[in-house]
């Protein structure tokens, strides 16, 4: 049987990161400023305040990442960490690679001290909506909203 690890990313795992990080988006068809992108993550990885990023590894080869933020709401019972993104690579997929990820990143997220963890499914992956409400997930009837700041 493979053995699954959540490896957290240091400020010296940025170029690997950014790598997967590229990869993700291109699968899903996210547009992205490399620069910006890098300049993010590594604020990121530099401020542990801001959140985490590990490496999902199966026998000790990388299968995909996971960017997790903190934030904070009293509805939710103060702090809470957001999934950004979570990403398996192909090889890996249709593994229970994701299932066990995230019962390790629960279990990391409650155990540092948050009380939820919230996430974004796109509208249209429905295979992803049925993967999270397997897991207990649930879609609360709200809609993620955004405003850019700065200059685009």
């Amino acid at each position: 049987m493979s053995e699954i690890s959540l490896r957290q990313a240091q400020i010296l795992d940025q170029g690997a990161l950014l790598v997967l990080v590229q990869e993700y988006y291109s699968f899903e068809d996210i547009h992205i400023s490399l620069k910006t992108t890098s300049l993010a993550l590594g604020q990121l990885l530099s401020s542990p305040a801001l959140g985490n990023a590990f490496f999902i590894e199966q026998d000790k080869e990388i299968a995909g990442y996971v960017i997790m933020t903190n934030g904070f709401s009293l509805e939710y019972g103060g702090v809470y960490q957001f999934i950004d993104e979570l990403f398996i690579r192909e090889p890996f997929r249709h593994q229970g690679l994701g299932t066990k990820a995230l019962n390790h990143l629960e279990e990391w997220s409650f155990q540092n001290g948050a009380a939820s963890i919230h996430l974004e499914v796109e509208r249209n992956n429905t295979r992803a909506q049925a993967f999270y409400t397997a897991l207990g997930y649930r879609d609360e009837g709200r809609y993620l909203w955004n405003k850019r700041l700065g200059p685009q």
